[in-house]
């Protein structure tokens, strides 16, 4: 942006002073030098504004696209409560109904108009309080969009009426925080020593809490990659069993464990701890079903069959048929449910399985100190000079000090044409003048396109070479590093790089080279001048170097804090089910607060740190000015009015 915006600054500047002096060619009796120098000041005023009306443009244009996103966003559908949601209630101990669909028919939602879309019609379930309800049928039958159709969210309710009496949660895949595991169970809710052992135990988990380096207190990482399919099942199950729910929905909760720990569970859990709650599994475990109170069996057409196993066995010939397929029988579930527990836990103190360990899986993230080290700046200029990148940076240096000096000299040209320095004609003077401005133009252009090609090859190369590392890089660094600091790398840091480094670029080489080329001149008007210069240097260094040791921590900190919230964010995306299940949003919502909180506080800190350099600078110019205004009213040196 600040390139382009160079570039048609001076194309717009070149075009003006053409044209005027052309002008003032053809009719140089009818004016003087004078008002040429001051027109051709307001030349530099008007394209400076005219500049950047491209900018406004274009940003104006990103904003109302941005703004049209949000709205398209905030517009989006939600869940209404009036079609989707069943109607959850405090339990009515004095109703023996826990779970009721009365003339209920469901529909999926479909994203294209050839699409068939699935139904669940002519759904009437009653089931009661403390009932244990087994959901079966063929594959594809619709057995997890009944439960979604009683927990209100997913499927869409066309007719008819859904009840919960009490509290309910409703379990479809695991999720594992990245946290420890006491974390991952207890889930924001108080910690209850004595439930807690009794859920540890009920879920088949204190052998695996034994085996790991810091019990409970262990970190298992991002959706749990330090744990097998297994374990993370029996730990989200674990989670629903702690938040001790009226009624609990269960899809298939028992496909990711073997047949001993899931018997145990069944009888444990399902048959002891939570025994007066009513239960709803979906399961393919056709053994589970003797077990079951009763039996509901979904028929392809989007119907259902309820009742005991005899009952559907008499009444239902597709149940027969997927009965016969099964060849696990419940008394091999029951003799073997005794053998899980091989490694239990016998401590007395309840509130610590931990063995005194760090269970820490991430470190901090690695954060830079002191100063930036050559090599960094030496690797950019590799990166982006190509096959031959100290030519390439020795031609922008060339470049620039062109352009630079044909710029400046262009304005020292107009002080020796009103000086008539030469005693030649106006149009001598004039074309040589034009001659300057246009040189000033074509380089400019050459140090943009150096300039561009540096940039665009610094980005894509280190780019490449960090996608190259991290794909080659072994699994144990994914595992122990969180996603938010991989995308932060490939997110911001990425931007900065192909957007932002170049610019700052631009105005760095472009500036500081017309600093010099200023003080030279003001050394070649006023040779006492040169007296300050030191000075000068020293407050600018002293000023900078301030300013980068604070500005370089605070935006560490900032990319530090940065990481925590795609971390955060990326995680809430993979649970949002869990935490609204769970009715979790709000402590969710504040944690992002938080630390969006934290990342605002250190991008204040660098905006304020800008602040106080643009203020210090501006100042030792302001100086800078008043001691060459000083010099030229008191008359110390010979200065003509055409050289101020």
């Amino acid at each position: 942006m600040t390139s382009s915006l160079v570039g048609s600054e001076m194309c717009i500047r070149d075009r003006s002073m053409t044209a005027f002096l052309v002008l003032y060619a053809i009719r140089f009796n009818h004016g003087n030098v004078g008002s040429i120098f001051a027109s051709l000041a307001l030349y530099n005023i008007f394209t400076m504004a005219v500049s950047e009306f491209p900018m406004i443009i274009g940003q104006c244009t990103s904003g109302w696209v941005s703004l049209n996103r949000v709205r398209e966003f905030l517009e989006s559908s939600i869940e209404n409560s009036d079609t989707t949601l069943s109607e959850k209630s405090s339990i009515n101990y004095k109703s023996d109904s826990a779970i009721n669909i009365t003339n209920g028919e469901f529909e999926w939602e479909a994203f294209n108009d050839d699409d068939d879309n699935y139904k669940l019609k002519n759904i009437n379930l009653n089931i009661q309080q403390g009932e244990f309800i087994v959901i079966t049928g063929p594959t594809g039958s619709g057995k997890s969009s009944l439960l979604q159709a009683i927990n209100g969210q997913g499927i869409n309710k066309l007719q008819g009426s859904v009840s919960i009496n009490g509290s309910s949660i409703f379990y479809e895949m695991p999720w594992i925080q990245s946290a420890t595991v006491r974390d991952n169970i207890t889930f924001g809710k108080h910690f209850d020593a004595i439930l807690y052992r009794k859920v540890i135990e009920a879920c088949a988990l204190e052998s695996d809490i034994a085996l790991l380096q810091a019990g409970d207190l262990t970190e298992v990482g991002e959706r749990g990659v330090t744990l097998s399919g297994g374990q993370k099942a029996r730990i989200s199950l674990a989670r629903a069993i702690y938040a001790d729910k009226d009624v609990y929905l269960l899809d298939d909760v028992l496909s990711a464990v073997d047949s001993k720990v899931g018997a145990h569970i069944v009888d444990h859990c399902f048959m002891d701890l939570i025994a007066s709650k009513t239960k709803v599994l979906v399961t393919h475990q056709l053994s589970l079903i003797y077990k079951a109170d009763r039996v509901v069996f979904l028929n392809h057409d989007g119907s259902i069959d309820v009742g005991t196993v005899n009952q559907l066995m008499n009444s239902n010939p597709k149940f027969v048929t997927l009965m016969q397929h099964s060849q696990v029988k419940s008394t091999k579930l029951k003799k073997s449910a005794s053998k899980v527990i091989t490694n239990s836990i016998d401590a007395e103190d309840y509130d610590n399985f931990a063995n005194g360990e760090s269970g820490s899986l991430y470190g901090l993230e690695e954060k830079a100190v002191n100063a930036i080290p050559l090599k960094i700046y030496n690797q950019f200029i590799s990166a982006g000079g190509g096959r031959y990148p100290y030519l390439t940076n020795t031609c922008l240096v060339l470049i620039t000090s062109l352009t630079v000096f044909s710029t400046m000299f262009a304005n020292v040209w107009l002080s020796f044409w009103i000086d008539q320095k030469f005693s030649k004609p106006g149009p001598f003077y004039i074309g040589i003048y034009i001659m300057l401005t246009f040189c000033s133009l074509i380089f400019v252009i050459f140090e943009l396109i150096i300039l561009g090609y540096i940039s665009v090859n610094a980005g894509k190369n280190l780019n490449l070479q960090a996608v190259k590392r991290l794909l080659h890089t072994p699994m144990s660094f994914i595992d122990t590093t969180p996603s938010g600091r991989i995308l932060n790398r490939f997110t911001k840091d990425t931007n900065s790089l192909d957007n932002e480094i170049g610019n700052q670029l631009k105005m760095f080489i472009h500036i500081s080279a017309t600093i010099i080329g200023i003080l030279v001149l003001c050394v070649v008007y006023l040779p006492w001048f040169a007296i300050a210069i030191p000075l000068l240097f020293l407050i600018f260094f002293t000023a900078t170097n301030y300013y980068q040791a604070s500005s370089r921590e605070v935006k560490r900190l900032e990319a530090l804090s940065r990481s925590l919230v795609y971390n955060n964010f990326n995680e809430v995306l993979n649970g949002i089910d869990t935490i609204k299940s769970y009715g979790s949003e709000h402590r969710f919502i504040s944690k992002n607060d938080e630390l969006v909180d934290r990342l605002n506080e250190a991008y204040l800190v660098t905006v304020s740190n800008q602040r106080w350099i643009g203020i210090s600078l501006d100042l030792t110019g302001t100086g800078l000015v008043f001691i060459v205004v000083m010099l030229a009213l008191t008359r110390q040196f010979n200065i003509s009015a055409a050289s101020t």
